[in-house]
């Protein structure tokens, strides 16, 4: 299996409910370590996306350090998440390439994944994950760059929930056109993976919370291809 550009790559099961449980479990033990964004998300530590549109990007780098120590809490998701980059396809084809994270490359002011809790059902905005390639402004632009969301399930919804894609590939100059049909519809269930090219725009659909199963979580992070100090994978949320 791999995955390429204007592709998805959906893998169920791909951690066992005993595990993914125990994270769910360990992200709620520790609300305190929740931060609260626009009255409906909450994300356990910093997230990069987030903490830009809520205009506190200077809170997402002095609280790096602490996000991370926060994860590794969760035994193993960072782990998880990064060995899926052996289905992640570079430039000139090649698989299975080392993963490095971010703060490795850039200095500690990175976050490495991330878990977002959603508390309202309402569908998300169109948008694709440009905003992490912004320490790189010319991989926006360059036809020739790679960059991959892995989105893993943790807590699925009653109903809905599930990622509206757009399949093509767009550089970010590139304006998206919502009237294209060539879209999937990515089902998610609780312990599967999904990895799909961050040049896609795409969406969270609406869901139903209930008071059984009052939230929609997910672990993710992204991966961008750094062909220095070696060929390989850099990787944030």
């Amino acid at each position: 299996m791999k995955v390429g550009p204007s592709e998805i790559l959906r893998i169920p099961d791909y951690v066992p409910a005993s595990v993914y449980e125990g994270w769910v479990k360990q992200v709620f033990q520790e609300r305190n370590n929740w931060k609260n964004y626009f009255t409906f998300i909450n994300s356990f530590g910093h997230a990069w996306y987030l903490d830009i549109e809520a205009g506190m990007l200077h809170q997402y780098h002095a609280n790096a350090m602490s996000t991370n120590a926060s994860l590794k809490r969760l035994d193993g998701l960072v782990e998880c998440l990064t060995k899926s980059a052996t289905y992640l396809t570079a430039p000139d084809g090649a698989v299975g390439l080392p993963c490095r994270a971010r703060h490795e490359n850039l200095g500690p002011y990175w976050v490495e994944a991330g878990v977002v809790i959603n508390t309202q059902g309402h569908e998300g905005q169109v948008h694709a994950d440009y905003e992490g390639i912004a320490p790189y402004p010319e991989k926006l632009f360059d036809p020739q760059t790679r960059a991959y969301s892995a989105v893993l399930s943790l807590v699925k919804p009653k109903f809905g929930g599930n990622l509206k894609i757009w399949t093509k590939h767009r550089l970010g100059n590139e304006p998206p056109d919502l009237e294209d049909y060539t879209i999937d519809i990515v089902d998610y269930a609780a312990g599967t993976l999904v990895l799909f090219d961050s040049f896609c725009y795409h969406q969270i659909l609406s869901s139903e919370l209930t008071p059984e199963i009052p939230h929609r979580a997910v672990a993710a992070l992204h991966f961008l291809y750094i062909d220095k100090p070696h060929p390989h994978w850099e990787y944030w949320f």
